[in-house]
């Protein structure tokens, strides 16, 4: 039997009869299709040892379940007998070969290693008549095996042993068989020995022994509930038990309640195992009057009974109440003038559902003489009815009044119900005057100044103060002066004056601040005034212009500016050097070094001579005693310029986009830009129109996101440089965003914006064109990029934090193209 057979007779061994037999057995498992082929050695009469080739295929199942029967398979292999074997039929006049197979074989799985032998006959087959290799056709049968235990689950491995016994007859064409030395006897049958060549692949694979899985079983009790009656807002819980009574484990899929006046818990898990309970406790609450009904449902994956329910019935029923109730339990009369009375209400209603009993209402307390009282009560208010009982306080001198109304009835929760009483009494209002100070002193004041301090006046008293008349007395009166916004001031309320000292030369004065009022026992306040003038000595440089453009000059003509220095502080200032560097196209010429008086002023003339075409600056540096400005310094600027014009106008439109980094999105911009290109200098000037647009920036995915309509007022002039090989734009804006909306699920909800909603300084952008894009800006325009800070915006309305949140910050881009 060939070496292919034999593996193709295990492994349907393994798979067939394991798997096929599983498989045809309890459907357990789906198959894989294994090929095997092992080359063997065999010992034959007469030729020797020659090879044969065993080659086969057999259906494997992946699974073999517990305790089902591995019956006997059937195997077809193919057996390739090759080198001289057909030589040594021929010499022997052998025409068919037939005879008998036996393989051992293994069954290696977790405690179990089990051998067992494969036999198959193979009926006379013919011997080809041309030399060469030919095949045996063998058919062979496993026996019977164990099916595999609980203790034997995990993998299982079926694998040849490496040997093969053949015990063979070959006949001649008279059916006669041949006789060998070798032969058993007169029959012709002799043996043939195989062994596996070292190093062939014996195994038939692995598969997995798994063991049964017994279901779960549900058992709930009770299945139904009955809460019964329950007064209105009291609850009741009660227990239900879940059971597993089956012999696998039960998966509890979902509790579900329905029903709105009941509630659960539970401690049920995912898994019960085999016996084993949990309980859900159910509470009914009686929310309202009347008939409740509501439903548990247990969803398990028990086959027979995956959904179980418990139902659940309750009713709510009205508690008798006498229930007392007051519209209010203060009671304040203010105060009152001696001598004078109030009336006040108080309303008792019974919001109960049963008859409320009064037993007494009275006034008690220290002062329950200042209180009396009258009512139409009676002995009982019925449910849902009202009664009043009117409170009146009667003032008597100077003093406070406390008491108390004592309501006393068969409420069930609060048998006793009490309103405070409270009133002052008081003899006729007087107003009465309070100054916050009797003297103001301004301390030393630099001559020129004009500080202000205040003056507070209160009224204390319980009638109006008529303020009649503020002045300043004295004879420095002059170097003070007042404001107010005093007349009539109500009692506790104040009013104030302003008092402003007029620091003038270097001397001290004082005044006196006379107010007039109609405060019976104060009727003049006299509040003491002083301040002190003094000079502080400082000179103070003022230089203008503090820049100096000498305009577009053509070559051999010259331009002329005037620098102006002034000293507007009390002492001289000493200017001890005036210096011009830079290019030596500028020179100055100047009056001012040495003492410039207080209030004197003096000029530099600078001369700018063209020599070239080019940029030309300079910086003219003063330096002086100032003591907070030392030193001052001028730039100056100038082009020269060979007469040419040079001026071309140019017209771009703009394309491109700005990304906010905080906000993670694109931002679209378009617009124009009219400019005037200087070729001679390599700069150009225009007018930049930026158009309105938007932009959409996700904040939580595609459930929340950001949109603001985006406006852009640009100040000035867009300006820039072009040449060596790269172009250059600075450009200032105000930024605006008229609307602010959050779009949640597509919804859009505005949360800010509006005309004043705007950045709250101008967005400064210097841009450049990248490294190696410079192109001809009059025939192909130019591409710029650069990054910016976005300011913070102010006035946009409740969420403005919000938006700059969204917005605010540096790291933001920049891109556009201007084309012609």
């Amino acid at each position: 039997m060939s070496s292919s057979t034999l593996n193709k007779l295990q492994r349907g061994l393994i798979l067939g009869v394991a798997g096929v037999g599983m498989l045809a057995g309890s459907g357990a498992a789906s198959a894989l299709v294994r090929d095997i082929t092992v080359d063997f050695t065999c010992t034959y009469p007469l030729i020797g040892t020659q090879p044969l080739n065993l080659d086969g295929s057999a259906d494997v199942p992946e699974i073999f379940i517990v305790g089902d029967a591995i019956p006997s398979f059937e195997v077809n292999v193919v057996a390739m007998l090759q080198g001289l074997t057909w030589t040594g039929m021929n010499i022997v006049s052998g025409k068919t070969l037939e005879g008998d197979v036996v393989v051992p074989t293994t069954i290696d799985a977790v405690n179990r290693l089990e051998g067992f032998e494969v036999e198959a006959s193979f009926p006379a087959q013919p011997v080809p008549d041309l030399i060469g290799d030919f095949p045996l056709i063998i058919t062979a049968f496993s026996p019977p095996l164990l099916a595999f235990t609980s203790d034997q689950v995990g993998e299982a491995e079926l694998s040849l042993d490496g040997t093969m016994d053949l015990m063979i007859i070959a006949r001649k064409d008279t059916g006669e068989g041949v006789i060998f030395a070798e032969s058993l006897d007169d029959t012709g049958v002799f043996p043939v020995l195989c062994d596996a060549v070292p190093g062939s692949e014996l195994s038939l694979g692995t598969s997995m022994v798994e063991d049964v899985i017994e279901p779960g079983e549900i058992m709930v009790s009770p299945t139904s509930i009955d809460f019964s009656d329950l007064f209105i807002g009291d609850n009741s819980t009660e227990t239900v038990t879940v059971s597993n009574i089956g012999a696998g484990d039960l998966e509890l899929i979902a509790i579900s309640l329905g029903g709105a006046a009941f509630s659960q818990s539970d401690d049920c898990g995912n898994i019960l195992a085999p016996g084993e309970t949990c309980d859900i406790e159910v509470t009914f609450t009686a929310i309202d009057e009347g008939d409740f009904t509501g439903v548990v449902e247990i969803d398990s994956d028990d086959e027979n009974n995956s959904l179980v329910s418990v139902s659940l019935t309750g009713s709510g029923v009205e508690i008798p109440v006498h229930e007392i109730e007051v519209d209010t339990t203060a009671l304040s009369f203010g105060t009152l003038l001696t001598g004078t009375s109030a009336t006040q209400t108080v309303t008792v209603s019974n919001s109960g559902n049963e008859e409320l009993l009064i037993s007494s209402i009275t006034i008690s307390g220290g002062d329950a003489t200042d209180f009396s009282e009258g009512n139409d009560c009676g002995s009982s208010i019925a449910a849902g009815g009202s009664c009043e009982i009117d409170v009146t306080f009667m003032a008597d001198g100077i003093s406070t009044s406390n008491a108390s109304l004592i309501i006393e009835s068969n409420d069930t929760d609060e048998a006793t119900t009490t309103v405070t009483l409270s009133g002052a009494s008081e003899l006729d209002p007087e107003p009465e005057i309070t100054v916050s100070t009797d003297a103001v002193d301004f301390g030393d004041v630099m001559a020129g100044e004009t500080p202000t301090e205040t003056v507070t006046i209160t009224n204390e008293g319980s009638a109006a103060l008529i303020v009649s008349s503020i002045q300043l007395l004295d004879d420095d009166a002059a170097s003070f002066l007042q404001s107010n916004d005093c007349s009539t001031v109500a009692p506790g309320n104040s009013c104030s004056i302003e008092l402003t000292y007029i620091a003038d030369g270097n001397a001290t004065h004082v005044t006196d601040l006379e107010i007039m009022s109609n405060d019976s026992s104060e009727p003049s306040v006299i509040v003491d005034v002083t301040g002190t003038s003094v000079f502080i000595e400082n000179p103070e440089i003022v230089v203008s212009p503090t820049s100096a453009d000498l305009g577009r000059i053509e070559i051999g003509e010259s331009s002329d500016s005037t620098v102006t220095i002034s000293n507007t502080g009390n002492i001289a200032l000493n200017i001890s050097d005036v210096v011009l560097s830079g290019d030596s196209e500028f020179v100055e010429s100047n009056n001012c070094i040495g003492a410039l008086a207080s209030g004197d002023s003096c000029t530099v003339d600078i001369t700018f001579s063209s020599t070239g075409v080019a940029n030309f600056s300079g910086m003219l540096t003063i330096t002086s005693d100032d003591s907070d400005e030392g030193t001052v310094e001028v730039d100056l600027t100038a082009i020269g310029f060979d007469g040419t014009i040079t001026i071309i106008p140019v017209s771009f439109d703009l394309v491109g986009e700005t990304i906010l980094a905080k906000a993670k999105g694109a931002i679209a911009l378009t617009g124009t830009l009219d400019a005037q290109l200087d070729l001679a200098s390599g700069t150009y000037f225009g007018a930049l129109a930026l158009d309105n647009t938007s932009g959409t920036f996700p904040l939580l995915g595609s459930f929340l996101s950001a949109a603001t309509a985006i406006e852009y007022d640009v100040i000035g002039d867009l300006t820039g440089t072009v040449g060596g090989g790269a172009l250059t734009a600075d450009i200032e804006m105000i930024v605006g965003l008229p609307d602010v909306y959050f779009k949640i699920f597509g919804l859009a909800i505005r949360i800010g914006g509006g005309d004043s909603c705007q950045t709250v300084e101008a967005v400064t952008m210097s841009l450049a064109s990248p490294e190696g894009e410079f192109s001809d800006p009059i025939q192909d325009g130019g591409h710029l990029v650069g990054s910016y800070t976005l300011p913070k915006v102010a006035d946009c309305g409740l969420f403005t934090f919000v938006v700059n949140l969204i917005m605010a910050g540096d790291g933001n881009t920049i891109d556009f193209t201007l084309t012609p």
